[in-house]
């Protein structure tokens, strides 16, 4: 072989190789793009079952008072029934044990919405799974006094607006 014959011999097999390394690149992206993306749905799914159990936690937490309490204070909140003035501290006392349960569950969803609107969670799936039980929470006539202008639920009452202006609008 002549001098320019293995020059281009070399030549052809660097192009080959080039042209492999290429290829080879291109499927270790590709590789490498799926798997964030099969990582992300994993975190994803992750921080959703993080809020779905902090949200029933809360929700237990409340029918559990209930349980306990409901009878008294629904006794200590009928006009005609007699109660004592320990009875009356016992109930204000437990109403505010009972307000806070209800902030807690505010709270849960608040901080559920806060994840959707950074973007931690699949926004559709999202949705589709909270939408009626926000709705619920935020038309909720005893949530009335936690919700007023001022309140703190500013991702909880973004996301119910957002939702509820697209269906309108």
């Amino acid at each position: 072989m002549t001098d320019p014959q293995i020059h281009l011999l070399l030549t052809c097999v660097t192009i080959i190789v080039s042209i492999i390394a290429i290829v080879v690149a291109g499927k270790a992206r590709s590789a490498a793009n799926k798997f964030r993306g099969d990582t992300l749905k994993l975190s994803q799914a992750q921080v959703e079952m993080g809020i779905r159990s902090q949200v029933n936690e809360a929700k237990h937490r409340i029918e559990d008072f209930l349980l306990t309490h409901g009878d008294f204070l629904a006794k200590t909140e009928k006009g005609g029934t007699k109660i004592t003035k320990t009875e009356k501290e016992r109930a204000d006392r437990l109403k505010l044990i009972g307000n806070g349960r209800v902030e807690g569950h505010l709270n849960a969803l608040d901080e559920a919405c806060q994840k959707y609107n950074d973007d931690k969670v699949d926004k559709v799936r999202f949705q589709k799974a909270w939408q009626t039980e926000i709705r619920q929470a935020v038309k909720e006539k005893s949530h009335n006094e936690f919700l007023q202008p001022g309140h703190t639920y500013h991702a909880l009452m973004g996301v119910y607006d957002e939702w509820e202006n697209k269906e309108k609008g």
